[in-house]
């Protein structure tokens, strides 16, 4: 690169808020668009030297090449509006190439993490005409969750009689119809500092509920696991009010190119940061839009009239 041209790539990546870090020998480094999303750190593992215009990730080695193909570098890069900055040069535009090496990486579900053995509270049942208990949190899942038997059973939704969490529906989570992670949600509650809901301490930052039943290239992304079922398929639970770039590649993993963002009411704020950070991060989205409740309100109590009169809709075309 010229010194204008150097200046020109380090001013975009500055002001596209791109995290880079400048070392002697014109070298650049900053996060691999590429494998970085798969990865549960934030090394800088992409390398330019803008003095001989070679780069590459020592990462996935996928990203690389030289002067010849700097438009595609720029592309990925979302820079492509400075290609008129080194168009005095002879370059060779290598339109779709980068878009098949993004889908091979990010398709395969390749989330660097190392799940822990997870195991259902000791206690787990399902049993639910088997006790005095077990009718009632029965009860309360049909009449006040609204879920069907079919659902109940769908889910492997469970409960406890003894033990730490007596009393308790238990919510598994399973991803790739391997047990994750779970929840318990007391009904019962026998104290006054007893939480309403419990689970296991183990990582879960590529967890999402309900990530199996994802079978169109639209997901709808609510906070909570009764969220998640009283709006059906298609829907993902974040379990929290935040997406993590690890849930980003679960879902390229997916193909998803059109996402809701769909929290509880009194988290609209949250609920615009989540539909901004997806349209920028998640490469693959084409539409990404989010839904604002009455403040009261979650979709695990409105169930799919959520859509019909929203309070607002936010919509971003990245």
């Amino acid at each position: 690169m010229t010194p204008n041209q150097r200046q020109a790539f380090i001013n975009g990546l500055t002001r596209n808020h791109i995290e880079h870090r400048e070392h002697h020998g014109g070298e650049v480094s900053m996060l691999c668009p590429l494998c970085g999303p798969l990865h549960n750190n934030r090394r800088q593992t992409l390398s330019i030297n803008t003095n001989n215009d070679r780069w590459h990730c020592w990462r996935c080695t996928e990203l690389r090449g030289r002067k010849a193909q700097i438009p595609v570098l720029l592309k990925v890069l979302n820079l492509a509006y400075l290609s008129s900055v080194f168009e005095g040069d002879e370059v060779i535009v290598e339109d779709d190439s980068l878009t098949k090496v993004r889908q091979r990486l990010l398709f395969d579900q390749r989330v660097k993490l190392k799940p822990a053995i997870v195991t259902l509270p000791e206690g787990y049942r399902t049993d639910w005409d088997s006790s005095l208990i077990g009718k009632s949190l029965l009860l309360y899942l049909l009449n006040v969750r609204k879920l069907s038997r079919s659902t109940i059973l769908r889910y492997e939704i469970g409960y406890t009689l003894k033990g730490n969490y007596a009393g308790g529906i238990v919510l598994p989570v399973y991803m790739e119809r391997k047990l994750r992670f779970w929840q318990v949600r007391r009904v019962m509650l026998s104290g006054k500092n007893v939480p309403k809901y419990d689970s296991p301490k183990v990582e879960r930052s590529d967890v999402l509920y309900g990530y199996d039943d994802i079978a169109t290239d639209h997901v709808t992304i609510v906070e909570g696991i009764f969220d998640k079922l009283a709006i059906g398929d298609s829907c993902v639970a974040l379990l929290g009010k935040t997406i993590t770039e690890q849930q980003l590649a679960r879902l390229a993993a997916k193909a998803v190119n059109s996402v809701t963002v769909l929290l509880d009411g009194n988290a609209w704020k949250q609920a615009t940061e989540a539909a901004r950070f997806i349209a920028k991060n998640l490469w693959c989205v084409r539409q990404v839009s989010a839904i604002r409740l009455p403040f009261s309100e979650d979709p695990g109590r409105m169930g799919r009239s959520v859509f019909d009169n929203p309070l607002e809709t936010l919509k971003i075309r990245p």
